[in-house]
């Protein structure tokens, strides 16, 4: 069964306005990736973002194909690049839902390969790749690193994106806050059992630098890592106000008020 959680909205959108502050519906996906099956992937996605009635969801790093290096090292079908017919499905799904969509894929630059975040949009700007920075283990043989954290504009609030092992470093996020992101959008990967390593960082981050923290993570198998889920949302001082389990596919979603 589909599951769908929802914070409840800590400040009605009326009140936040007459406060001069700005809302962001937000979102967390929390999927199990079909193995090495963009297409698939891409089916859950968009149907996902048409459940979700948020501007923003952010789904797990590499959540495209699973997190499986072999693979995506020696099979250039499963890198995804921006303009992908591929992504359509899901691309449709962000135009008739008004959401931006935030997914986890191999993608080729040239002579190179990123893992990275990719940004589809609901009003027409071309997508936007983010590299993840902080490359873990043998990504650093597969992949080059990204600069730093690259933030966009969703429904006029800045928004820096985060792949994993970024938002584990307070330096990731302390640059997406200096760079004037508001929210910080995490695709992770945290194995089963670390589940309590993952609050700590994403709680840290928001936290420490004031920003809405939306972080998204599989639940079950992805590629060779079993996952723990517990996808969420926090607060900028640190509070969890929209935590899942193990359900998968399932949303957690928030409202967050930012201040103009």
């Amino acid at each position: 069964m589909r599951a769908l959680r929802e914070a409840g909205r800590l400040v009605e959108d009326g009140v936040a306005a007459a406060c001069g502050a700005i809302t962001l519906r937000v979102a967390a996906a929390q999927v199990e990736p079909v193995p090495l099956d963009v297409a698939a992937n891409v089916r859950v996605a968009a149907d996902l973002v048409g459940r979700a009635g948020a501007d923003l969801v952010v789904f797990p790093e590499l959540s495209l194909t699973g997190y499986d290096l072999a693979a995506l090292g020696t099979r250039p079908d499963l890198h995804v690049a921006p303009g992908d017919p591929r992504l359509e499905p899901l691309a449709q799904a962000c135009r008739e839902a008004g959401t931006a969509a935030v997914v986890g894929a191999a993608v080729p630059d040239g002579d190179r390969l990123l893992l990275a975040a990719i940004v589809l949009f609901p009003d027409g700007p071309a997508p936007v790749v983010a590299a993840k920075t902080h490359l873990h283990g043998d990504e650093a043989g597969l992949f080059a690193a990204g600069e730093g954290p690259v933030v966009v504009d969703v429904a006029g609030v800045p928004v820096a994106l985060a792949t994993c092992l970024d938002a584990n470093h307070p330096e990731h996020a302390a640059a997406a806050r200096a760079g004037g992101a508001a929210v910080y959008a995490a695709g992770v990967i945290f194995e089963r059992g670390t589940e309590e390593r993952l609050a700590a960082h994403l709680g840290g981050r928001a936290a420490e630098t004031g920003m809405w923290v939306v972080g998204a993570q599989p639940a079950g198998r992805t590629g060779t890592i079993e996952a723990g889920g517990t996808s969420g949302v926090w607060a900028p001082d640190g509070t969890a106000v929209a935590r899942l389990g193990d359900e998968r596919p399932a949303l957690a979603r928030a409202t967050a008020v930012i201040a103009a």
